[in-house]
């Protein structure tokens, strides 16, 4: 091959690895003067490569270690792990744009005559979608960098496997175009890559299937931490309310003397006056009852956190049944979840805060309708109500999942200023 085609995909390659390196992965530039000893190394490849019109995998290797071990600055593990994905993912990303150019364009009909022009062309696009994707994760402030450190030994291996897997295929499909293997070895080849293929699928099902359990249980883990919090906070308003309660009992009694007092006195301003001062030591918080206990360490929990920052005008209407189909866990990320999304739409709604909560059961079904104040809100199937939809939406899924799991129904709706959320389970 021509020694400026070599030296030009050497350029190339350059370039892909600083854009991938730096704005994809997101690698952090080393501020030590060293780092410029990478420029002189890097220009005396390129001499070799012109030299000897031979552009390896291994210069490909060595120039990316060069820049990520010299120029950028992070942990070995970090950077070994970067090293790896990158090579494999740009050598494969090269391999494919290669096969696209021979067999969905005209010059792969007289590849030899064309040989020079594929290599360049081939190159060229492999670099667009690595500056497109460079430039979105830019843009939106997003890299690999966090992924890649915490990435687990064995999802990174299946990573290897499958990429590794890829390059073999296209890697085959390109020395038999070329006329490099034979068609035998060729099939070979490539039946040993769909057998570890297949392997590697099962493996990943596998994963994901344990991963997703485990996610699981560590979301019930916090579910149950919630409703003990819940459940604790509501425990101290009873205990609150029924000291207070207790009080007022004990002194009622010199209440009613000294109003006695004050009546045979004929001092009528002075008993308003002593029933006034009375309503304002005595009002109390109402704790609100369902007939189910994880219900009333939401609801009340809920209420209470509006109520520190608001007045609220609160309604609840009926109880649950005494037994109730839906697990503790289930009915905390219910209640829990839409309840959230009830307290968001009320704190942000400039008017009269209002909540209605109407629980009613029929035969062997329980009907939950919560009605708020709210800004005018849009919702739709599997998306959240709130404003920041990247980092929300989990909860209601989660109660999605549960109403679809009793094949129940969930529907929600904003009109005239007030939040609708009916489930049916």
């Amino acid at each position: 091959m021509e020694a400026w085609v070599e030296t030009f995909v050497y350029i190339l390659e350059v370039i892909k690895f600083g854009v991938v390196s730096y704005w994809i992965i997101g690698l952090t530039p080393t501020k030590r003067k060293y780092r410029f000893a990478v420029i002189p190394v890097i220009a005396i490849m390129g001499g070799y490569t012109y030299i000897s019109r031979q552009y390896s995998l291994i210069v490909d290797f060595l120039l990316l270690g060069i820049i990520i071990l010299v120029w950028f600055h992070e942990k070995i593990r970090l950077s070994i792990l970067s090293l790896i994905i990158e090579f494999l993912s740009i050598s494969f990303i090269d391999l494919m744009m290669w096969l696209i150019c021979v067999i969905m364009t005209p010059l792969g009909a007289y590849y030899p005559a064309n040989e020079l022009s594929v290599e360049i062309i081939a190159n060229l696009t492999g670099l667009i979608p690595l500056l497109i994707m460079a430039y979105l994760m830019h843009r939106n402030h997003i890299t690999l960098r966090k992924s890649l450190m915490e990435i687990k030994l064995v999802r990174y291996a299946l990573i290897i496997l499958i990429m590794l897997s890829m390059i073999v295929i296209t890697t085959s499909l390109q020395g038999m175009f070329r006329g490099e293997i034979t068609l035998e070895a060729s099939r070979l080849i490539m039946i040993s890559c769909i057998v570890l293929s297949f392997f590697i699928v099962a493996l990943c099902v596998l994963y994901i299937y344990v991963a997703d359990s485990r996610n699981k249980l560590a979301e019930i883990n916090i579910l149950n931490e919630e409703c003990i919090e819940h459940q604790k906070n509501y425990y101290k308003s009873v205990m609150q309310k029924d000291e207070e309660l207790r009080a007022f009992k004990h002194d009622v009694n010199k209440h009613i003397s000294s109003l006695q007092i004050l009546f045979q006195e004929n001092k009528i301003d002075e008993i308003g006056e002593y029933l006034d001062s009375m309503n304002t030591t005595i009002e109390m918080d109402y704790i609100y009852k369902t007939g189910n206990l994880i219900a009333d360490y939401i609801i009340n929990g809920k209420i209470k956190e509006i109520k520190e920052h608001n007045d609220l005008n609160v309604k609840i209407i009926g109880k649950f049944p005494p037994k109730v189909k839906l697990k503790n866990t289930e009915m905390c990320i219910v209640l829990a979840n839409v309840l959230d999304n009830a307290k968001e739409a009320i704190m942000e709604f400039e008017g009269e805060k209002y909540l209605e909560v109407e629980i009613r059961n029929y035969q062997e079904k329980i009907y939950i309708t919560i009605k708020n104040s709210s800004p005018k809100r849009i919702y739709k199937r599997g998306m959240s109500t709130k404003k920041d939809k990247a980092n929300h939406g989990y909860g209601m899924r989660n109660v999605e999942r549960i109403v679809d799991q009793y094949q129940g129904k969930l529907n929600m709706n904003w009109e005239n200023n007030l939040f609708y959320t009916e489930i049916e389970i």
